[in-house]
């Protein structure tokens, strides 16, 4: 199975995520690739952030890998501003190709796993997935600061990769 990983990265969390599911799903023998989203401009205010997230605000991407044709997987990660997707997560979903009728797995990190504060970004994730003809196969909330445990992350994640080969 081909798969490709789509994350967009400001902490450091979801890029350990990221890294977390490449090497486990190498590990499995099967062929990954992972694609992190950069933008042409990238603000450091937390403020701005959440205002961009709230807006919907689309980001300008340093050359994104729009068609996703070739892969039989899609995994999208990125953290949760204001209770909603990342504005680079977004972009890219609304920009790519390829996305109709393949299976996804829909991650997102954030300060809390508690559904109040990981849900709306998870749910508006595999909204937008869905109205692009996406099946949304997997989808887990991650909070940020345990991206760097191991065990955590594959108790997290235990769905998404027992059914593989090394899993």
């Amino acid at each position: 199975m081909k798969t490709t990983i789509i994350y967009y990265s400001f902490s450091g969390n979801t890029r350990r995520l990221a890294k977390f599911l490449e090497d486990r799903l190498s590990r499995a023998d099967l062929a990954v690739t992972i694609n992190e989203l950069k933008l042409v401009k990238e603000t450091r205010s937390f403020f701005q952030q959440g205002s961009q997230a709230m807006a919907r605000a689309r980001s300008a991407l340093i050359n994104p890998p729009l068609d996703l044709s070739a892969y039989d997987l899609l995994i999208f990660a990125g953290p949760v501003w204001a209770f909603t997707i990342c504005p680079a997560l977004r972009t890219f979903i609304g920009l790519a190709v390829g996305l109709e009728g393949k299976k996804s797995a829909s991650l997102v990190t954030c300060g809390s796993e508690a559904p109040m504060f990981s849900g709306g970004g998870l749910k508006d994730l595999q909204t937008i997935l869905e109205q692009r003809g996406v099946n949304v196969v997997f989808s887990r909330a991650v909070a940020g600061i345990r991206c760097a445990d191991e065990k955590y992350l594959e108790e997290k994640l235990r769905d998404l990769l027992s059914p593989l080969p090394n899993g």
